[in-house]
């Protein structure tokens, strides 16, 4: 497996051993059996390590770093820091972050992506055509499915280059960000977004994680939230002033929230805008329990979410948090502001009681220091801070009866199942028409577009 997807990084990248091997200061045969697959190396041997730099190297004076990132998974990690991601996805034997290549996506899909950027873009065929020095049919049997140019990443990389040109040109650059799920201001970030994304199988599947949202909803009962079988936690009782670094932060996380669980009746607020991997792996399901604990007892929560994700992230994390939203504990919102491109900040709050903070330059996760806070007047600045930040954020999800629900205005109306969907240019209303009658209202600009896709598309079947 590791050969294979060495294979599709030289491919996606326009690179070859020989030119690894020079920036990587070694014989190419070192590489060269790599991507045979005649030897299996160790991850941590100097040669994966020269690999995974060389690799990094190449993309960064290619203009490619993002395109690497959407590969590995890694799109929040910093540049000093892929390397380590690469090796990480190298060896990964999780099917989930197998390579999205040209041989994993199908023609189809490929094609309605390309489709859909043009349109954005205002490119027609004999257009594109023409600024690419390519024949007009060629575009054509791509758009239809018909044609995948697997192995001309160059060819790619330059329509990429055009459409993302004529985005800016047109001054639609915006929307083709958010169907790509990345961010960035100019044509070079909007070019490397869309190689990654015409080429990535996962943003291909947001039909099935609107499905899966819609079936969620379709399937809830009648009935209290059950309690869960609890996993057996130590509530963390230390006294530290300063954590450290990923572990640093869940442990605090662990001791505010344990915390909160066994005394009840309290208020948090929460928000953070640094990325969220340190909530992946084991401490995943060590938080989920945490918070239905927090829950069970009485303990409400005020959440801004990060929602400067893929619509597929998006909707699948809608899904995962749904439970959470049902218990009516947690009043959702987001900020529609940027995300600073320097600095993040968390702020985490036990109203009255204790508070993690932390506020540190892009780059510095590996070290970055969180303050574990008792002081009144510090807890109080604190909230402050968090208040501040909610005068610019929006509602994210409102969940109320059906029969609570006024729907008035023009909306376009979907049917499927025992789900009615109201759309219109403001809000989405997913309406539950059986038993129990519930109403779930998003006015995300991006949940609006992903809804108003899906039928587009549904329609087209």
């Amino acid at each position: 497996m590791i050969n294979k997807k060495i294979e599709y990084l030289l491919w996606a990248l326009g690179t070859d051993n020989t030119q690894l091997a020079a920036y990587a200061g070694c014989s190419e045969s070192n590489f060269s059996r790599l991507k045979s697959g005649s030897r299996e190396p160790a991850r941590d041997s100097v040669t994966i390590r020269k690999f995974a730099r060389a690799i990094c190297l190449s993309a960064a004076d290619s203009r490619l770093t993002d395109t690497l990132k959407t590969i590995v998974g890694a799109k929040d990690i910093e540049d000093e820091m892929l390397s380590d991601a690469v090796i990480d996805w190298l060896f990964d034997t999780d099917s989930s972050t197998l390579p999205c290549t040209p041989w994993g996506i199908d023609a189809m899909q490929f094609g309605e992506k390309l489709s859909a950027v043009m349109t954005v873009a205002g490119l027609s065929n004999s257009k594109l055509s023409r600024l690419a020095n390519i024949d007009p049919s060629y575009i054509s049997r791509m758009r239809s499915g018909d044609r995948m140019p697997k192995n001309n990443p160059s060819l790619i990389n330059r329509i990429c280059a055009i459409i993302a040109a004529k985005a800016f040109e047109k001054g639609s650059e915006k929307e083709i960000f958010e169907l790509t799920g990345q961010q960035g201001r100019d044509e070079k970030a909007l070019t490397e977004a869309l190689f990654g994304w015409l080429y990535d199988k996962r943003g291909s599947e947001g039909v099935l994680a609107v499905d899966r949202l819609i079936d969620s909803i379709a399937s809830i009962q009648d009935g209290r939230h059950r309690r869960s079988e609890q996993l057996a936690m130590k509530i963390k009782t230390d006294k530290a002033e300063i954590y450290t670094g990923v572990v640093g932060l869940q442990t605090a996380v662990t001791r505010l929230l344990g915390t909160a669980a066994k005394e009840g009746n309290r208020k948090l607020f929460f928000y953070s805008d640094q990325p969220t991997g340190w909530l992946s792996g084991s401490f995943n399901s060590v938080w989920t329990e945490l918070m239905r604990e927090c829950l069970e007892n009485n303990v409400k929560f005020t959440i801004i979410h990060n929602l400067d994700n893929k619509p597929f992230d998006i909707f699948e994390g809608i899904t995962n948090w749904l439970p959470l939203y049902m218990t009516g504990g947690i009043t959702p919102y987001y900020c529609p502001l940027s995300v600073g491109e320097r600095q993040y900040t968390t702020i985490f709050i036990d109203e009255g009681h204790a508070c993690i903070e932390s506020s540190f330059v892009r780059g510095m996760e590996g070290s970055a220091r969180y303050r574990y806070i008792t002081a009144a007047d510090e807890l109080l600045y604190a909230k402050q801070n968090f208040d501040m930040v909610l005068k610019n954020c929006k509602p994210f999800l409102t969940i109320k009866r059906t029969d609570e629900f006024m729907i008035t205005g023009d909306y376009s109306v979907y049917l499927t199942g025992s789900i009615q969907i109201n759309l219109n240019e403001r809000e989405a209303i997913i309406q539950k028409i059986n038993s129990p009658q519930l109403s779930f209202c998003f006015e995300h600009p991006m949940i609006i577009k992903s809804l108003q896709r899906y039928f587009e598309k549904k329609r087209r079947l």
